[in-house]
Protein backbone atom coordinates (compact mmCIF):
# COMPACT_ATOMS: atom_id res chain seq x y z
CA UNK A 1 0.00 0.00 0.00
CA UNK A 2 1.62 3.35 -1.17
CA UNK A 3 0.51 4.97 2.10
CA UNK A 4 1.14 2.57 4.72
CA UNK A 5 3.76 4.45 6.78
CA UNK A 6 4.63 1.57 8.94
CA UNK A 7 5.70 0.23 5.68
CA UNK A 8 7.51 2.56 4.35
CA UNK A 9 9.49 2.72 7.59
CA UNK A 10 10.58 -0.84 7.35
CA UNK A 11 11.56 -0.55 4.04
CA UNK A 12 13.46 2.40 4.38
CA UNK A 13 15.11 0.88 7.88
CA UNK A 14 15.93 -2.52 4.97
CA UNK A 15 17.77 0.01 2.48
CA UNK A 16 19.79 1.55 5.42
CA UNK A 17 20.85 -1.67 7.00
CA UNK A 18 22.31 -3.05 3.78
CA UNK A 19 23.78 0.26 3.23
CA UNK A 20 23.07 0.24 -0.97
CA UNK A 21 20.15 2.41 -1.69
CA UNK A 22 20.41 5.35 0.75
CA UNK A 23 18.50 7.36 -1.45
CA UNK A 24 15.67 5.28 -1.90
CA UNK A 25 15.91 4.71 2.07
CA UNK A 26 15.61 8.88 2.93
CA UNK A 27 12.75 9.34 0.28
CA UNK A 28 10.61 6.23 2.48
CA UNK A 29 11.95 8.56 5.54
CA UNK A 30 11.13 11.76 3.69
CA UNK A 31 7.48 10.78 2.89
CA UNK A 32 6.93 9.16 6.70
CA UNK A 33 8.07 12.88 7.66
CA UNK A 34 5.73 14.77 5.59
CA UNK A 35 2.67 12.11 7.28
CA UNK A 36 3.84 12.73 10.88
CA UNK A 37 6.51 15.42 11.06
CA UNK A 38 7.61 14.42 14.89
CA UNK A 39 7.94 10.21 13.71
CA UNK A 40 11.16 9.42 16.11
CA UNK A 41 12.09 6.46 14.01
CA UNK A 42 11.66 8.58 10.60
CA UNK A 43 13.80 11.44 11.88
CA UNK A 44 16.62 9.50 13.24
CA UNK A 45 16.71 6.90 10.24
CA UNK A 46 16.80 10.08 7.87
CA UNK A 47 19.63 11.51 9.94
CA UNK A 48 21.47 8.72 9.24
CA UNK A 49 20.77 8.47 5.61
CA UNK A 50 21.88 12.13 5.19
CA UNK A 51 25.32 11.34 7.17
CA UNK A 52 25.50 8.78 4.75
CA UNK A 53 25.14 10.67 1.89
CA UNK A 54 27.71 13.43 3.46
CA UNK A 55 24.92 16.09 4.00
CA UNK A 56 25.81 16.90 7.53
CA UNK A 57 23.72 20.46 7.90
CA UNK A 58 20.58 18.90 6.56
CA UNK A 59 21.49 15.47 9.04
CA UNK A 60 21.93 18.13 11.90
CA UNK A 61 18.02 19.57 11.50
CA UNK A 62 16.36 15.94 11.78
CA UNK A 63 19.00 15.71 14.69
CA UNK A 64 17.89 19.15 16.24
CA UNK A 65 14.12 18.18 15.96
CA UNK A 66 14.45 14.83 17.64
CA UNK A 67 16.46 16.92 20.54
CA UNK A 68 12.65 19.12 20.71
CA UNK A 69 11.05 15.87 20.61
CA UNK A 70 13.39 14.30 23.43
CA UNK A 71 13.07 17.75 25.40
CA UNK A 72 9.48 16.91 25.55
CA UNK A 73 9.61 13.16 26.40
CA UNK A 74 12.30 12.86 29.33
CA UNK A 75 11.48 9.64 30.21
CA UNK A 76 11.43 7.88 26.95
CA UNK A 77 14.88 5.70 26.97
CA UNK A 78 14.52 4.54 23.71
CA UNK A 79 14.52 8.15 22.39
CA UNK A 80 17.35 9.21 24.05
CA UNK A 81 19.46 6.63 22.77
CA UNK A 82 18.40 6.86 19.15
CA UNK A 83 19.30 10.56 19.90
CA UNK A 84 22.79 9.92 21.63
CA UNK A 85 23.62 7.37 18.75
CA UNK A 86 23.06 9.83 15.76
CA UNK A 87 24.39 12.60 17.95
CA UNK A 88 27.40 10.87 18.33
CA UNK A 89 27.96 9.58 13.83
CA UNK A 90 27.23 13.61 13.63
CA UNK A 91 30.05 14.50 15.85
CA UNK A 92 32.34 12.10 14.45
CA UNK A 93 31.54 13.05 10.84
CA UNK A 94 32.35 16.61 11.76
CA UNK A 95 35.74 15.59 13.12
CA UNK A 96 36.44 13.32 10.12
CA UNK A 97 35.85 16.42 8.10
CA UNK A 98 38.21 18.18 9.52
CA UNK A 99 40.37 16.20 9.43
CA UNK A 100 40.14 15.09 6.06
CA UNK A 101 40.84 18.94 5.48
CA UNK A 102 44.74 18.83 6.91
CA UNK A 103 45.09 15.08 5.14
CA UNK A 104 44.05 12.94 7.88
CA UNK A 105 41.84 10.37 9.08
CA UNK A 106 41.43 9.76 12.87
CA UNK A 107 40.28 5.51 13.84
CA UNK A 108 40.47 3.82 16.98
CA UNK A 109 43.18 6.60 18.37
CA UNK A 110 45.18 6.45 15.22
CA UNK A 111 45.53 8.93 12.18
CA UNK A 112 44.90 7.16 8.66
CA UNK A 113 44.87 8.70 5.10
CA UNK A 114 41.34 9.65 3.77
CA UNK A 115 40.67 6.89 1.34
CA UNK A 116 39.30 5.19 4.35
CA UNK A 117 36.85 7.66 5.22
CA UNK A 118 34.24 6.55 2.61
CA UNK A 119 34.33 2.93 3.91
CA UNK A 120 34.39 3.63 7.82
CA UNK A 121 31.54 6.08 7.07
CA UNK A 122 29.05 3.52 5.84
CA UNK A 123 30.84 0.84 8.30
CA UNK A 124 29.90 2.93 11.44
CA UNK A 125 26.37 4.13 9.76
CA UNK A 126 25.36 0.35 9.15
CA UNK A 127 27.10 -0.61 12.61
CA UNK A 128 25.05 2.07 14.79
CA UNK A 129 21.84 2.28 12.95
CA UNK A 130 22.11 -1.91 13.42
CA UNK A 131 22.94 -2.40 17.09
CA UNK A 132 20.37 1.24 18.19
Amino acid sequence: EPDNVPAHILRGEAYLSQGEDPARALADFDFVLEQDPTSRPALSSRASVLLLLGRVDEAAESIDQLEAIAEKTPGDEVGQAELCTVQAVLRQERADALLEKVGMVARNGGLFAPGMLARRKQRRLVSAYSHG
